[in-house]
């Protein structure tokens, strides 16, 4: 439904600069976005693309119990008796001003997310004939996303944003919340209202909104030009050639102008050490680190993408870019 959901997995210059477009994208005007998403994801939450096994039915029940606490009478692969409202009564429902609807299952103790956190989700998301289109629960992993920044449908920032950690709800998600007129992916049909069942399992910190402040004498500057300061220091072997490297990043513009961040589509990448995959300067910021190190590095034109910049303008030419790195894992 989601995943990002952006599934980040760099593993080439180009697929570096199709993330920093996409991040481009997801700023712009949200309610185009929501009217007219490119494709529904994961379960149709995300507006980046479908993955294969949500064209799937996933899940169905094998008791009467689990249907009915579903609000299905048949299975989930559609039933003219599905209750979107899951059997509860009408004053059970709350209605926001936008016209999602909501039935709080469980409230949870925890706080509220706020705009910018990352939300971990598990879902199961239905059509109003009771198909389940997508399921977290059925991967066994939770979806990840930062709220209320336009990463998801309409409806999903809203309603998760309603939500104490450890709660658990069924949303109703009108098309206008959802995918509109166009549907999406050939899994959500045009016009269609969604239902998800959701869990509100964790919320976490995001990506941080500027560089770290790192005086001009604390950083390393290296012959080529390229200048680092280590954050925290890690504990292990510095990666050898052939190793790959599991890592987060956030990157900005010398203005700090934030470009992307691995950490808020909660999806580390793998980077092959020798492989000169991404621009000149990165792989030489990254040979010297250490698992669990934090290091920000600061890579002028000549080690990023010069005179040039990139193809879509994300980056312009002559542009200084700066790089919060951790790495999570030496494999």
């Amino acid at each position: 439904m989601l995943r990002m959901p952006m599934k980040i997995m760099i593993v080439g210059a180009t697929v570096l600069l199709f993330i920093l477009a996409a991040c481009s994208s997801e700023s712009a005007d949200e309610t185009t976005a929501a009217e007219s998403p490119p494709e529904a994801t994961t379960g149709a939450i995300e507006a980046t693309e479908i993955p294969p096994e949500a064209t799937e039915s996933i899940e169905e029940p094998d008791e009467q119990g689990e249907a009915e606490e579903s609000g299905e009478t048949e299975t989930s692969e559609g039933s003219s008796s599905f209750d979107i409202f899951g059997g509860v009564s009408e004053e059970d429902v709350i209605a926001t001003d936008s016209g999602l609807q909501y039935i709080l299952f469980e409230s949870g103790e925890g706080p509220l997310p706020e705009s910018g956190q990352i939300v971990s989700v598990h879902y199961t998301g239905f059509l109003d004939d009771g198909t389940v289109f997508d399921s977290s629960v059925e991967r066994g992993t939770p979806f990840q996303f930062p709220l209320g920044q336009g990463a998801v449908i309409r409806g999903w920032d809203e309603g998760i944003a309603l939500l104490n950690e450890g709660s658990s709800a069924r949303l109703i998600i009108p098309s206008d919340l959802g995918y509109g007129e166009g549907g999406s992916g050939g899994v959500i049909p045009p016009n269609a209202t969604l239902i998800f069942d959701v869990e509100l399992v964790e919320i976490l910190p995001g990506s941080p909104d500027s560089p770290a402040e790192v005086s001009e004498g604390e950083y390393t500057v290296t012959d080529s030009g390229l200048m680092y300061f280590d954050i925290e220091s890690g504990d292990s072997p510095a990666p050898n050639e052939g190793q790959v490297v599991i890592l987060h990043f956030t990157a900005w513009l010398d203005d700090n102008t934030k470009l992307v961040s691995t950490i808020d589509t909660g999806q580390p990448i793998p980077y092959v050490m020798g492989s000169g995959d991404l621009f000149p300067g990165f792989e030489e910021g990254l040979s010297s680190m250490q698992i669990g190190g934090i290091r920000q590095m600061v890579f002028p034109p000549e080690l990023a993408y010069g005179e040039a910049g990139t193809p879509d303008g994300q980056i312009p030419p002559d542009s200084t870019l700066i790089f919060q790195v951790e790495v999570l894992g030496i494999q």
